[in-house]
């Protein structure tokens, strides 16, 4: 195969992976009429990219989607972002406090990937990776993160999410989590207790950008077992001010004022 072809397959091959990103689930057929590609040479890449672990297939659809892979791949890279940068002694700080596995992940597609890790210095501790994706509905730094939109993007984001119930104590109708989104704001932390994981109970506080967006979020894990209700007002505390450094080093104007309160 001499340059150009190689070049041509390339470029073929990251148009399909872009599409496939915006549509998120998409069949041979759509993604060549699409694409203006033939049929048959879309397949063939697919079925590479299936083979190589990149997409998967949903056998009653036959449509294909991406896997994991690609943001395994990308976690690489969000470790030099300006955001992980700014947040990491502010987690750090957190993580020598209570000695808790803490978080920094960001919104995608009505769920969460996380950018930054600093784990527990337990033994026990919880299973996560920098890359990976977890459900929006049911984690403290889903909720916080979205606890600020517009209610024309919670009607958009309310079409996207499925409430899958994880545990027990996992919010499963929009009614629900919008009560539960109330409470997040008027307190301005989020929690997650046990809703995702049993035996785990997360706290969360949005990131503000330079447009007063919250585009990310910082949680501290503990196991219930673990926790310690007297020091939880100090840890909730050291919480939202390190979402607030964080939200100002990254150009927030927002008046934080006394956020955070026990309700």
């Amino acid at each position: 195969m001499d340059n150009s072809s190689l070049v041509s397959a390339v470029v073929r091959l990251f148009s399909i992976l872009e599409k496939m990103s915006d549509d998120g689930e998409i069949g041979v057929s759509d993604l060549a009429q699409e694409l203006e590609l033939p049929k048959a040479t879309v397949h063939r890449f697919v079925k590479t990219l299936e083979n190589l672990g990149y997409v998967r297939q949903f056998p009653e659809s036959e449509h294909y989607t991406l896997t994991m892979k690609l943001f395994e791949l990308s976690s690489r890279v969000t470790e030099s972002l300006d955001l992980v940068s700014i947040a990491d002694p502010y987690m750090r700080g957190l993580a020598d406090l209570t000695g808790e596995t803490v978080h920094l992940a960001v919104f995608d597609e009505a769920s969460i990937v996380y950018l930054h890790k600093i784990p527990s210095r337990h033994a026990l501790q919880l299973v996560s990776r920098v890359g990976r994706r977890a459900p929006l509905h049911c984690t403290a730094i889903g909720k916080a993160i979205v606890s600020s939109w517009s209610d024309h993007q919670m009607r958009d984001l309310l079409k996207a999410i499925e409430f899958q119930r994880f545990t027990e104590h996992t919010i499963t109708t929009p009614e629900g989590w919008r009560q539960e989104l109330d409470t997040v704001r008027a307190r301005s932390y989020a929690i997650d207790d046990q809703e995702h994981e049993l035996s785990v109970r997360c706290f969360a506080v949005p990131v503000f950008d330079q447009t007063n967006k919250s585009v990310a979020g910082i949680s501290i894990s503990i196991p219930v077992f673990r926790i310690n209700e007297e020091l939880m007002p100090e840890v909730i505390s050291q919480l939202c001010k390190a979402g607030e450094c964080v939200s100002r080093e990254m150009g927030c104007s927002l008046d934080f004022g006394s956020s955070c309160k026990e309700l």
